[in-house]
């Protein structure tokens, strides 16, 4: 079934940055732009709301790449969390190579280009000092009467056209380059963000087991308390260390910032490896 396009993305300034959107892609948008700029909040919502007079619609690149990632990131089928995590990964370093690589490439020509600026610059400093001596002989010749319509002041361009055309080949090369990485790095922000995404379906995953575990126990404490409790009916009084049992308390503040930080050292080693288990990160419960 196909996603309906009626999200768009509204930043705190009232600019919208992409229209008709699926949640998917709403959702893509709004992962590059905050980690473009984090401090400055973006939010998703339906087409369909009024727009306010201060809000300002305009068509960011990031719609692009929201674009990209929607295309490149398909739902997680259930059970393939692991397997789809080692291939964000695996694109995400391969994304990084070919930026790097790209990098080495605009530095090398960066460098070539002011060489053959250099270049030019000497050889049309050489070709004016000729014309300023050519212009003082031919004002000699002048003074004195001596010069005519064919007298011969030609100067050798050639050295100057040549470095020209050097120069502006390789300002060409360049250029290209440039934007070869420049597409380098909107491929990386692609990988990154779907890396983040993937990494979030596998701790969902790992939450729902969670759920699922934490309502089996919740299920078997339920009956174990009232049998405990309903002892006494049958003259088993309630023992001190029963009373306490049945007042367990769920989680304390301490243990639920404990485990925040567990899972945030679990989510940047996901980010690395994909075999990353919230075992040697949890509790040992």
């Amino acid at each position: 079934m196909m996603e309906a396009n009626v999200f768009r993305i509204v930043d705190a300034t009232g600019k919208v940055h992409g229209m008709n959107l699926t949640s998917g892609q709403a959702t893509a948008m709004m992962q590059v732009m905050l980690a473009a700029r984090p401090n400055v909040p973006v939010r998703s919502e339906r087409c369909d709301q009024p727009i306010s007079e201060n809000t300002e619609k305009v068509q960011a690149p990031a719609i692009v790449i929201a674009q990209r990632i929607a295309d490149n990131y398909l739902e997680i089928e259930p059970g393939k969390e692991r397997e789809t995590l080692r291939k964000a990964i695996e694109d995400r370093l391969d994304a990084a190579a070919r930026v790097a690589s790209a990098d080495e490439a605009v530095d090398r020509a960066s460098g070539y280009l002011i060489a053959r600026q250099d270049e030019l610059d000497a050889l049309t400093e050489s070709l004016n000092r000729q014309i300023a001596a050519s212009g003082a002989t031919l004002a000699a010749l002048l003074k004195a009467g001596s010069a005519s319509a064919d007298t011969n002041h030609l100067i050798d361009r050639g050295a100057v056209l040549d470095a020209t055309m050097r120069r502006d080949t390789a300002k060409a090369a360049l250029d290209q380059l440039e934007a070869e990485l420049a597409e380098a790095e909107s491929a990386h922000t692609i990988a990154e963000t779907c890396l983040r995404l993937t990494v979030h379906a596998v701790k969902a995953a790992e939450h729902s087991s969670m759920v699922e575990r934490l309502e089996k126990l919740a299920s078997e404490t339920r009956i174990l308390s009232a049998e405990v409790e309903a002892a006494r009916f049958a003259d088993i009084p309630l023992t001190p260390r029963a009373t306490d049992a049945l007042r367990a308390e769920g989680a304390s503040m301490n243990s639920i910032d404990e485990a925040a930080q567990r899972w945030h050292k679990y989510t940047a080693a996901l980010m690395e490896d994909g075999e990353a288990q919230f075992s040697e990160y949890g509790s040992k419960a």
